[in-house]
């Protein structure tokens, strides 16, 4: 029979005893061994015994801890979210000029778009999440909150004149599209590993100016009413 991927992983009971610092050890490996083997062999690939084999545990453990390799796999995603994203969403400060802030965020960004692991992370997503409504509902949280916090920073800057946007989160989902630009693909495509520091600056510098200033110059921007 099918495993099936929709259900939620498994919970702890009322009652049930929590698990021991041992218990937590073993825990703990399995999500080890799935990190490392999920982000590079994906989720058909991975066999779970060998999984199970390299974590030092017991097929009891996983289906106790996780419900089987399908919950496991949920954490193990949700995790690496986590770690990944997490940092993100909290980068800067709201009275940070523009440029500082959105500089500091982009490199950020970049750098982990390009990241062995981070390449990982994407290339799993966006092969397997469809198939898990739990891992969908997850990653759009992680994302919803990064751009949130784009958008919460655009609009403070709006609202003090600094910046005019019509639609500060259209602007927040444009603007990491243009710090990726072509390196994420290419990454993903294995036809670059990472990016030299100057050339995530240099990239990040034409998205924030390009950003910032637009591409009109001044008497043609004048010309047709200084919209943008």
């Amino acid at each position: 029979m099918a495993e099936n991927r929709s259900s939620p992983q498994r919970v702890q009971l009322r009652g049930e005893a929590a698990p021991t610092a041992r218990g937590e050890a073993r825990k703990r490996a399995l999500l080890v061994a799935a990190r490392a083997m999920f982000l590079e062999q994906g989720y058909e690939r991975t066999n779970i015994n060998e999984l199970v084999r390299r974590a030092g545990g017991s097929m009891a453990t996983l289906y106790r801890y996780y419900g089987g390799k399908a919950g496991l796999f949920e954490a193990m995603m949700d995790e690496v979210r986590e770690e990944l994203l997490g940092p993100l969403t909290r980068l800067g400060s709201m009275e940070d000029p523009p440029e500082v802030f959105l500089t500091r965020l982009a490199e950020a960004l970049l750098r982990l778009n390009v990241s062995q692991e981070g390449v990982g992370f994407y290339r799993v997503m966006v092969a397997e999440a469809y198939k898990f409504p739990e891992l969908q509902a997850a990653i759009g949280r992680g994302f919803g909150m990064l751009t949130y916090h784009l958008t919460s920073y655009l609009d403070r800057q709006v609202a003090a004149g600094v910046l005019e946007l019509s639609d500060s989160r259209l602007a927040a989902g444009l603007f990491f599209e243009m710090v990726k630009g072509p390196a994420q693909l290419l990454a993903l495509m294995g036809m670059i590993q990472g990016l030299a520091e100057d050339a995530i600056k240099t990239q990040v510098h034409g998205a924030v100016d390009l950003f910032l200033h637009g591409c009109m110059g001044e008497p043609a921007r004048a010309g047709s009413g200084g919209d943008r």
